[in-house]
């Protein structure tokens, strides 16, 4: 990692800061001593493991009963739309999934763990606007990762059962009409990223 120690910090952060906000992250072990070659006695984080599904692979999965898929999906919008009314009212964009995917997110007791965090130099003016690329993102990423049959009703239920219907009208305009002009410039000369 470039800056190790501030990505460290950065996660540490990020992982007590979603916490205290009431959502599900890895916890810290900080009682224990890591000694590893090359490694600063300060230059670790130890987390505790957890064998769990990621909600990609769970939503993939045609050995469970596709209606329990969706409702657990339903359940998760609810999850994530309340961490996005906590970002949004505290301006706080270490609050967000810099790259969402579902594939950060796990199944654990009935809820939802998160995990792997990566806002670190974002601008709180511009909450809003990373809201609305998490969700596009989100959004890809589930369409990428289930078959085909599914999508028409993912982006159905995604749309009814997120409850914050200004944000989910809003988050389209992040890519298609970005807020900011010279974004919106540059997404023109080349709009999907890919370069040239």
């Amino acid at each position: 990692s470039y800056f190790p120690l501030t990505r460290l910090k950065n996660e540490r952060d990020c992982l007590e800061l979603w916490r205290k906000h009431g959502f599900r992250t890895f916890q810290i072990y900080d009682d224990v001593e890591v000694r590893a070659p090359k490694c600063p006695s300060d230059g670790y984080l130890l987390l505790e493991y957890v064998d769990a599904v990621t909600l990609e692979d769970y939503m993939q999965d045609a050995s469970v009963d596709l209606e329990e898929r969706y409702a657990t999906w339903r359940r998760w919008l609810v999850e994530w739309e309340q961490r996005h009314t906590v970002c949004e009212r505290e301006r706080e964009p270490k609050l967000m999934h810099e790259n969402g995917d579902p594939g950060h997110v796990m199944l654990v007791d009935d809820g939802f763990l998160w995990f792997d965090f990566e806002m670190v130099f974002r601008s709180p003016r511009n909450v809003r606007e990373y809201l609305g690329h998490e969700i596009v993102q989100y959004i890809w990423m589930a369409l990428r990762h289930t078959p085909p049959e599914m999508h028409e009703r993912l982006i159905r239920e995604t749309v009814e059962g997120y409850p914050n219907r200004e944000r989910m009208r809003f988050a389209p305009d992040v890519f298609l009409n970005h807020p900011r002009p010279l974004m919106r410039m540059a997404r023109g000369i080349d709009p999907f990223g890919v370069g040239g």
